[in-house]
């Protein structure tokens, strides 16, 4: 199973300040299916996005659709006064994009495995959809290191992402992927070789100990490396459906143009 809990900020329209998601989301969302909610985090700045989790990616996507559906109905005035922004966060406050994978257990295969794929084949597209500085903010707030991930009694959390709230297609890619790449994990259908010359990711990119001009050259050269990733994933199974392909295409089509999602309005 596939699910999340990415995050988000509002930000005033009227001098960019950043509300409290915990005055607008003090009563939390809750859709009919009795799972899906939107509320805060523990900090009660970032709201944060908890769709019910599915085997399919797109129902999960539908789920967040619903939820900033429910947002907009229940409080008008939001989308009106407010941005809504997620990306690396900013203002002086992060979001990521935690993905859930369920059933994955240390009974099958090292969740560490899982991990590093993930961070090989996801983290560099993330890296390449955002700003440099955003990235560098990223890091400095503590978030967004490589393999950052969290073990959970359902399976496993990944929490290098920023959050791809920034159009459903990002959101559809990453979660479709992270289920390619798991599935194909678990049936050993990978072609290991393969990802031995892609070559694993440098962690000194993300760990913020480089320097800062080596930093910001790893980051803005993420994008070569984003492309030949995307291209990788584009062979598993679960890539060659329209969830895929057509989620695919979006992410390349924005690196291609240097299009970013940091301090974007979501609304």
């Amino acid at each position: 199973t596939i699910g999340a809990d990415p995050e988000f900020l509002f930000v005033r329209r009227s001098d960019h300040s950043i509300a409290s998601a915990r005055t607008y989301l003090r009563n939390t969302i809750v859709l009919a299916d009795g799972h899906s909610n939107l509320g805060w985090d523990g900090a009660s700045i970032p709201g944060e996005i908890r769709p019910h989790f599915s085997t399919i990616p797109v129902q999960v996507v539908k789920n967040i659709q619903d939820l900033l559906t429910q947002l907009v109905v229940r409080h008008p005035a939001v989308g009106r006064n407010h941005m809504l922004i997620a990306g690396n966060g900013g203002y002086g406050y992060s979001t990521g994009g935690h993905i859930h994978i369920g059933g994955v257990s240390y009974n099958t295969m090292p969740q560490q495995m899982y991990v590093s794929y993930l961070d090989t084949f996801l983290l560099p597209v993330g890296i390449a959809l955002s700003s440099t500085q955003g990235v560098l903010d990223r890091l400095g707030s503590g978030y967004g290191e490589w393999a950052s991930h969290r073990p959970q009694t359902w399976g496993m959390e990944y929490r290098s992402l920023p959050s791809w709230l920034y159009h459903p297609m990002t959101a559809l890619f990453f979660l479709q992927a992270t289920k390619a790449l798991a599935v194909s994990l678990t049936a050993a259908n990978i072609n290991g070789e393969e990802l031995m010359e892609f070559g694993y990711s440098p962690t000194a990119i993300v760990t913020g100990r480089a320097p800062r001009f080596f930093l910001e050259a790893s980051i803005r050269g993420m994008h070569k490396r984003a492309r030949r990733s995307i291209e990788l994933l584009s062979s598993l199974p679960l890539m060659q459906c329209d969830a895929g392909l057509l989620s695919s295409t979006f992410v390349v089509d924005m690196i291609n143009r240097n299009e970013t999602w940091d301090e974007k309005d979501l609304f």
